[in-house]
This record gives structure tokens, sequence and C-alpha cells, in this order.
């Protein structure tokens, strides 16, 4: 327990730990050009192109794949590894906040839209069986996960209205917890460190925490959200 209360001490009071700052932020419209091993200006033309003539997803979706095939690029392997990917996520779902994360890459139907979907529905997982159970290791296995290169921002439709994020889950097991576990606090850091953007909501359920319970975990969890880069 002390070892993660230090570990979020110094990413609260510093903004960074030896690479686990948060990335900061540039226009997706512009880092589109640094996705994937295919010439960079073919890329950027191509997201910029679906994203300034699509109303939705499918229209967004269809055009890339179209443009792939009139620059004669095989469509899987535009790309074609889930760091790029990852990427292309971030884009699309700032275009569409409406729609989840998931439910966007499987429109993709390829192999790394698979892997990518995969990952973050295990990790999913994993979290819901450390909850449930209270089994450290799944907890571990949700831990290793992040190593392997899961979407910090990864999200699922709970409802019809509205989408679930890997750190909205991980943030509920912790209120659930009776005891702080250090797992799960070292989880929570970790997706935000990755880049994982608590939003509005989920700020205010942790200021009300803090508020009616200002422990030391629940008031560093606080300063560490309102670290998130907008």
């Amino acid at each position: 327990m002390k070892k993660i209360a230090v570990l979020i001490t110094a990413i609260v009071c510093t903004g960074q730990l030896s690479g686990m700052e948060q990335p900061r932020e540039k226009s997706p419209f512009l880092e589109a050009q640094n996705i994937g091993d295919l010439p960079k200006e073919l890329k950027q033309e191509i997201i910029n192109t679906a994203l300034a003539s699509s109303d939705n997803i499918d229209e967004a979706i269809k055009t890339i794949k179209a443009l792939s095939a009139l620059h004669r690029v095989r469509y899987d392997k535009l790309f074609n590894n889930l760091k790029n990917f990852t990427a292309l996520m971030d884009i699309l779902a700032e275009k569409f906040p409406k729609e989840s994360r998931m439910s966007i890459a499987q429109e993709f139907d390829t192999q790394i839209a698979e892997q990518y979907v995969e990952l973050g529905k295990t990790f999913s997982l994993y979290v819901t069986e450390g909850s449930r159970f209270n089994s450290k290791k799944a907890l571990n296995k949700a831990i290793e996960l992040l190593e392997e290169g899961v979407d910090p921002n990864f999200s699922w439709k709970k409802n019809a209205y509205e989408s679930e994020s890997l750190i909205e889950i991980t943030y509920t097991l912790y209120t659930r917890l009776f005891e702080v576990d250090e797992n799960v606090l070292l989880i929570i850091v970790l997706l935000w460190s990755r880049g994982a953007k608590p939003n509005a909501s989920l700020i205010k359920s942790v200021e009300r925490s803090a508020n009616t319970s200002p422990t030391d975990s629940n008031l560093k969890i606080l300063d560490l959200f309102k670290q998130t880069k907008k």
C-alpha cells in the first residue's frame, strides 16, 4: 500500500514519472500523418477526406475503405499494428463522440481490429472478475494487458445512450472495496498515465467521494484526474 501511495503522490506532485506523464494532446487531424508505415501524406489524405466528408462513423469507414482501394492499398494493411490502430481510434472517437470505441473498431472487420477489441473486452472481464471474487490474479492479468497495448480509453455501449470505459469500471471497483487494494489503485494510475480521459461525470463522482470521505487515496485520485489533459 505504501508503494502505490508513493507512486500516486509522485505523479500528482510532479505530473510525470519516467514516462508516466499523461500524453500531451495535439490535434488528431495533425497527428494522423504519424499513423502507420505507409506514406504519411497518403494516410493523412485518406483520414482527412473521410472525416471531412462523413456525417457518421459508417460513412467515414466506407470512405476510408474506398480511398484505400483507390490508392491500391490493402485496407487491412492501412493501420496494421495495435499502436497505429489505437491512434486511429483516437481520431474517430473524437470526431464521433457518441460512438463507443468497440463499436467503431468492429466496423473495420480486420485482424488488428479484432485484436484491439479482444484486448479491451478481456481487460474488462479481468477487472469484473477481480471485483466479484476479490481475485488478485485477475487484477494482475489486467495490469499485464496494459503492457500488451490495450487502449486506455477503450469503451463499449452500456445502453442505447451511454458508453462505459475501462477507467470507469475500474473506479467503480475501487469504490466497492471495503479496503483499498493497491492493484486497483495501480490500474487506475496506469490507465491515466497512458492517456485515459475520465469524463466529467466520473470526475464529479470522484469529487463527491473525496468530499464525503477525504481519505488519502480518494484525494490523490481526485488530484490525478484533475490533471487530465483536455
